[in-house]
């Protein structure tokens, strides 16, 4: 994480690993002042209720078991509105053996980039499927990306501060577990981040 005060290099970067059995939605908060200092605000984890964390069904001599991973990263400005957002859902299988993004509707990756604002515009979201399976104690990860040029008021200050990026890689292990790394690229200052990670049977 990048916090030496300097606004046209501010990037933060995380990862998260979820094991296969947890109900939880992890939440991260960051917050960037005037002066473009990162500050890490809060960790939470908040349990899902009423929901499925996983389907089963047999293949060949195994049993094979799935759901979905779900990220979402936000930019917001002051007042909570969100600048840029990416929204980035996969799809996956393991057996204990390997794990893989499943290529059976609905699709393997989902990408959405949006803002709460007119102001602000996305571009469409790119997704690559890095390494489509993996077996034993290897990951297997998928890639979505999102850039977006804003017109919030402090990143009007200089034209480099109104590109902001959000990427986020997904995996995925043999024994369940998903892991989440996000990274974001942002130059303008007073303006605060959350990423959001869970995982259950449905797609979005």
């Amino acid at each position: 994480m990048r916090d030496d005060g300097d606004c046209d290099n501010v990037s933060v970067e995380g990862f998260a690993e979820i094991p296969a059995d947890d109900l939880a939605v992890l939440e991260v908060k960051y917050s960037t002042d005037e002066q473009c200092k990162v500050t890490l605000d809060s960790v939470t984890k908040t349990d899902q209720t009423n929901i499925d964390l996983r389907t089963e069904r047999s293949e060949g001599v195994g049993t094979v078991y799935g759901n979905y991973l779900h990220t979402f990263q936000t930019v917001q400005d002051i007042v909570n509105i969100d600048i840029a957002k990416l929204q980035f859902d996969t799809n996956r299988n393991w057996d204990g053996s390997c794990s893989w993004w499943a290529d059976t509707p609905p699709p393997a990756f989902y990408a959405a980039a949006s803002t709460g604002v007119k102001w602000n515009h996305p571009y469409k979201p790119t997704i690559q499927d890095q390494v489509q399976r993996a077996c034993g104690a290897d990951w297997a990860r998928a890639y979505g990306f999102a850039g977006f040029h804003s017109d919030f008021l402090w990143c009007n200050f200089k034209s480099e501060w109104q590109t902001i990026e959000l990427a986020q890689w997904n995996y995925t292990r043999a024994d369940g577990t998903g892991g989440v790394n996000w990274w974001q690229n942002r130059s303008c200052p007073g303006t605060h981040m959350a990423t959001k990670i869970w995982q259950n049977t449905n797609p979005h």
